[in-house]
């Protein structure tokens, strides 16, 4: 279970780094325009290859109803044994992607400004941009190897408890510092 959550983690956040590297760039070397230009341009090429390639969708699925089988399904799920895991497992993940994603990377780049961080030559949008892929990277990586080290223990608190105690100094490191290193 553990390898294959890891997976999925990591395929939903596998081309972040790059978004992040290009934005910051494209940011940095022309203006904040050309950035969000280029993601206007990258989404509009999503939404041509979604129309080409996902299948059509089934003609249930236009009647706004759900069907007996979702509806089970829910109902299943909220009557679950294991609904106590599932709501803390979403909990965290919504924690993690609050810090992470919400306020790190909101507040990254005005970091990396007020305290004249440079990496390259590159201004604060352009070396934040660096920052975060790598600290995207990081995290993918680690989530696909602690994905398989979760599978071989019984109880996987033993590493989620340490893994938020190092996101939590992480943030605290965050606070104090005041240069890269």
């Amino acid at each position: 279970r553990g390898r294959r959550t890891s997976v999925v983690r990591v395929a939903m956040s596998a081309a972040m780094p790059g978004g992040l590297v290009l934005g910051g760039l494209l940011a940095d070397v022309f203006s904040d325009d050309a950035a969000f230009l280029a993601g206007a341009a990258i989404t509009l090429v999503g939404v041509i290859f979604a129309v080409v390639f996902l299948p059509p969708a089934s003609a249930r699925s236009g009647t706004g109803k759900a069907s007996a089988m979702e509806r089970g399904a829910l109902a299943s799920l909220l009557t679950s044994p294991n609904l106590k895991f599932l709501t803390a497992a979403w909990g965290f993940n919504l924690l993690i992607f609050l810090t992470m994603q919400g306020a790190l990377l909101a507040t990254m780049v005005l970091l990396v400004q007020h305290r004249d961080i440079h990496l390259f030559g590159m201004q604060a949008q352009g070396t934040s941009g660096l920052l975060m892929a790598a600290l995207v990277g990081c995290s993918s990586l680690m989530a696909y190897g602690i994905g398989r080290a979760i599978d071989a223990v019984p109880l996987r608190s033993t590493l989620l408890l340490p893994s938020l105690a190092g996101l939590a100094s992480g943030f605290a490191v965050l606070a104090v510092a005041h240069t890269l290193w």
